[in-house]
């Protein structure tokens, strides 16, 4: 039975990268000329005003009027209403965030700091159990730091979906690697591209960035689609969390708000399952109880943001294997 590690956003705040909460506050160089920032702000004071202004539901907003105009009665709307310039900056306005997103989520975090905070735990973990799962929401490089740093500087065998010699997207690898850390990127990375040939590979942590030829793989912050029907590098992530969940001795969700639907109901499944529950730990310094009380049964609270405590959560660990 594995130790599985699940983290969302607040994650990686202790590395300077922002929650999508905060991000307008800490991202407000956002380049809109006189049109888009008319739209922009409308939106952006209508969801504050309901306490829901944050990137992920600005997103949200756009992509939903997009895909309504891009239907057929959605063109229909625009044509009689003169409204095609709107479609267009709504469009505009999406892109630019996007690709603040890029800018802000794409930079290298202080690999001494990820040693201290993240791979101290997981090596941690190790001695307690040789098969560490670490799911992350996250699209910023901190998995990048971490498989290197415990394959290079820990010699330990470490898997993320990608072929080391080509680095291409290959499944298959995490079969190969029965007892190791296996790392499931859920919406993506940065550094993910899909080249002319449609094969997904991930580049270089310091790599200058998509270029016409290639499209980068995220699911950007917002997206409320089905994974059933998403493209098998996001849909495997998903049924393999699923399936590490059913053999779990302990989970650990740390940083994580629960707002994705298709996350909370494999949680959802795993706690409604008659059988032994497994103890599950949520790190978080603010957590949405009532949110969390709906998807998980029982699970205990560590208050604290992560890394301010990491001896009591390792100590918890601990417990749990009668240590």
């Amino acid at each position: 039975m594995s130790i599985v590690l699940f983290t969302g956003a607040g994650a990686s705040v202790p590395f300077g990268y922002p929650t999508t909460t905060e991000f307008f506050n800490k991202e407000p160089t956002l380049k809109f000329n006189e049109s888009e920032q008319t739209i922009f702000t409308t939106l952006k004071e209508e969801l504050d005003a309901k306490g829901q202004g944050d990137l992920e539901v600005v997103l949200e907003h756009l992509d939903s009027n997009l895909n309504h105009f891009d239907s057929e009665h959605g063109k229909f709307f625009l044509k009689i209403s003169n409204s095609e310039k709107q479609n267009v900056l709504m469009e505009q306005i999406r892109d630019k965030l996007r690709k603040k997103c890029f800018q802000v989520y794409g930079q290298t975090p202080d690999s001494n700091l990820v040693d201290k905070i993240f791979c101290d735990l997981i090596k941690d973990c190790l001695d307690l159990r040789d098969d560490i799962q670490l799911f992350t929401t996250n699209y910023d490089p901190i998995t990048d730091v971490i498989l290197e740093k415990f394959i290079l500087d820990y010699g330990k065998e470490v898997y993320d979906g990608f072929n080391r010699v080509n680095n291409a997207w290959d499944k298959t690898g995490y079969d190969k690697q029965p007892n190791s850390i296996k790392i499931y990127r859920l919406h993506g990375s940065i550094n993910w591209v899909e080249g002319n040939d449609g094969r997904v590979r991930k580049l270089p942590v310091n790599d200058p960035g998509p270029s016409p030829y290639r499209k980068n793989i995220i699911i950007y912050p917002g997206y409320k689609g089905d994974i059933e029907n998403a493209p098998e590098i996001f849909r495997d992530p998903h049924h393999a969390l699923r399936e590490s969940l059913s053999k779990a001795k302990i989970l650990v969700i740390i940083g994580y708000s629960f707002r994705d639907e298709n996350i909370n109901k494999i949680f959802k499944e795993r706690s409604a399952e008659k059988r032994e529950r497994i103890p599950v730990l949520i790190v978080n310094p603010d957590p949405p109880e009532e949110r969390i009380g709906e998807i998980l049964k029982e699970a205990r609270f560590h208050k604290r943001g992560f890394g301010d405590d990491n001896a009591t959560l390792i100590n918890w660990i601990r417990d749990k294997f009668g240590r």
